[in-house]
């Protein structure tokens, strides 16, 4: 029964005939060697070859054996591959050949699936998603302080201006839009006033917050009439480091980005090759076929033959029976014939004997490949459940920094996300956690981030006040200091690479979506028994 499904993006094999009507198609490859090995546009004629050169345009010598040295390549023409020595790795060759076809496999039609071995989403879905997060990345990329509001300046998303002495971000593009207009700007901070990139040469007061001349670090003035260096502990309090985190997130997002389109790649590539194996093993399976109704009409004329033979020595012992004297005679060539007929009848039934014999072990060969598929389309899903993880560490990196955002004043009805800025009482906390209604000194859900200003021998941070050098130990208070921040980002690069470690270990071989093609195999075989099987 033949089903036809609308708008599905189809997989198919393209073959050409290679006769005068369908002709091979000559085909010039230009490719890259990565791993000792390149993949060929085309499944390449073995009849006509493959001619291989080097960037400088020498030609190469093709070999058979399985390591190719200096100067050598070898063709894999079933699967469509050129392998090549060490000294190529990394290497530019342009190939020329006659293309006998290809497999075409779009990206809607390699799936994921769950526990249930449901379909849940396609690989070109989950690109779609990884390209969704670099773009609010990319967006991200703007956050930068611009200083003093002015109506002649565009702003971009993310940008942070100071007006009436309050700072505010915004949250699309603008020009001449003042930051009281809540449809495109957000209150971050109204008890502090953001003064842009330091000055040396000017004088900060309590509360002042600038940026170093990277805009890589934020600092606010601890004391009035601050003239003193950013690098003074005593007068500078170091609130956050924002951009060598993101860039650092951009960088494992786009290493994220590559690993599943190398993957995507590898999963094309392993499914051509699966297409142009399944081509091979059916040719194969038709000659056999060919040559077993050649056997078997091959027996079915040397019984006919045997069938004829014995009708002529019945009627030579008719004649024997009706002339003695010219049976004594024909007796010894009688004799003769008889044992040619018996020969021939043992070595009719040897050759059948072996013909069914080497059906079983062709039957027995075709069981192994499916054991072997099913185990491959187990390690399939492995693969696509490691690139599923992959793409949601990258959401749950995203969806953190949407919520880096001011909440304006604290309000304990409020549920408030992780990141989330709120002001209370001329202070600023950030949440930690997921928090409603609990309480902004409790350090479990709230980090201070600027205190009310007040006279500097009064300052204390969580109650903390300065020991005898006016030093404040903010250990306690669990503050996150540079060192803090550099062991977070040092324990992602740890965790990357070990994930990396884990994909580069896996097979290249592991393919899905076959239960058709093991069920034409399945008939196929049914066939052969119900030919070979007694009437």
């Amino acid at each position: 029964m033949t089903y036809y499904f609308p708008n599905v993006d189809p997989i198919y094999l393209f073959k050409r005939a290679g006769t005068d009507e369908d002709p091979f198609l000559f085909l010039i490859d230009k490719r890259r060697v990565m791993r000792n090995y390149c993949i060929l546009q085309e499944i390449p004629s073995h009849k006509h070859g493959v001619t291989i050169k080097d960037a400088k345009g020498n030609v190469l010598t093709e070999v058979t054996h399985s390591n190719p040295s200096t100067g050598e390549y070898r063709v894999d023409y079933s699967q469509g591959i050129v392998f090549f020595g060490d000294d190529m790795d990394g290497q530019e060759i342009t190939a020329e050949y006659y293309g006998m076809g290809r497999v075409n496999i779009p990206a809607t039609r390699v799936l994921t699936i769950d526990g249930n071995d449901d379909p849940v989403e396609s690989l070109q879905d989950a690109l779609n998603r990884v390209q969704d997060g670099i773009n609010t990345l990319e967006q991200v990329g703007d956050l930068d302080f611009k200083g003093e509001y002015s109506p002649d300046v565009e702003y971009k998303k993310w940008n942070f201006v100071t007006f009436n002495n309050k700072t505010y971000v915004a949250i699309q593009n603008n020009i001449n839009v003042e930051p009281t207009n809540t449809n495109y700007w957000r209150l971050v901070s109204s008890g502090v006033g953001f003064a842009g990139i330091y000055d040396e040469s000017k004088v900060y007061g309590i509360g002042d917050i600038v940026t170093d001349s990277a805009k890589k670090n934020m600092y606010i003035s601890k004391v009035d009439n601050n003239t003193s260096p950013l690098s003074s502990s005593d007068h500078w309090e170091l609130m956050l480091t924002l951009d060598d985190a993101v860039d650092n997130l951009v960088t494992i997002i786009d290493q994220k980005i590559n690993e599943l389109q190398n993957l995507r790649n590898q999963l094309l590539d392993d499914e051509n090759q699966r297409k142009q194996n399944e081509i091979i093993r059916d040719e194969k399976i038709d000659n056999f076929n060919q040559l077993f109704n050649e056997f078997k009409q091959d027996i079915i004329e040397s019984e006919a033959e045997r069938i004829l033979n014995e009708g002529t020595r019945q009627d030579n012992e008719s004649q024997r029976i009706n002339q003695e004297n010219i049976r004594k005679l024909n007796e010894q060539s009688r004799i003769e014939a008889e044992q040619i007929r018996q020969q021939q009848e043992n070595d009719r039934q040897v050759a059948f004997s072996n013909a069914l014999n080497d059906v079983d072990n062709a039957i027995g060969r075709t069981n192994d490949v499916i054991d072997q598929v099913n185990n491959l389309m187990t390690d399939i899903n492995d693969i696509k459940d490691q690139a599923e993880a992959i793409v949601r560490q990258a959401q749950d990196a995203t969806l953190d920094l949407q919520e880096f955002k001011h909440m304006g004043e604290y309000n304990p009805s409020t549920t408030y996300y992780k990141y989330n800025i709120v002001s209370f009482d001329g202070s600023t906390y950030m949440a930690i956690r997921e928090t409603q209604g609990d309480s902004l000194d409790d350090t479990f859900y709230w980090q201070l981030l600027s205190e009310r200003g007040r006279d500097g021998s009064m300052i204390t941070v969580d109650g903390i006040e300065p020991d005898e050098n006016g030093n404040i130990d903010l250990t306690e208070a669990n503050y996150i200091k540079a060192d803090d921040v550099d062991n977070m980002i040092n324990q992602t690069k740890n965790e990357f690479n070990i994930k990396t470690g884990d994909l580069a270990l896996l097979k290249t071989m592991r393919k899905d979506s076959l239960v058709a093609a093991i069920n034409e195999l399945k008939s196929r075989i049914d066939d052969i028994i119900d030919i070979l099987s007694p009437q």
